[in-house]
């Protein structure tokens, strides 16, 4: 049997100060930092080389299928990690799990015919 004692070391050893503050103030839960840490399958370049790293949507319905709270899920859908080369966690952002609808609204709105 593990100790407790064990995961909260290592949760300090993968998330960073700053990033535990970010998160306090973004109000992203510990449990949710946990999960796209262990789940998250959506991987992309952030700048000097760090990655950003995220839950897809077809990912979150597995897991909501699997028996994870769906509030806990969809929470993590809408933050976004930002990892340094030695899978630190050095911030977390809120984003869009949507984008696409999202940039399409916008696309649509701003291509008005002038006369």
């Amino acid at each position: 049997m593990t100790d407790p004692e064990d995961h909260l070391n290592s949760y300090a050893a993968r998330v960073s100060g700053h990033a535990v503050t970010r998160a306090a103030q973004r109000g992203v839960h510990k449990n949710v930092i946990e999960l796209i840490l262990a789940f998250g399958d959506i991987e992309l370049p952030a700048a000097m080389k760090r990655r950003r790293l995220r839950l897809s949507r077809n990912r979150a319905a597995e897991l909501i299928a699997e028996g994870y709270s769906f509030r806990l899920v969809d929470a993590a859908q809408k933050v976004e990690l930002i990892l340094s080369k030695m899978d630190r966690v050095v911030t977390v952002v809120r984003c869009d799990p949507y984008p696409t609808r999202r940039n399409m609204f916008l696309s649509q709105r701003h291509t008005s015919v002038r006369v």
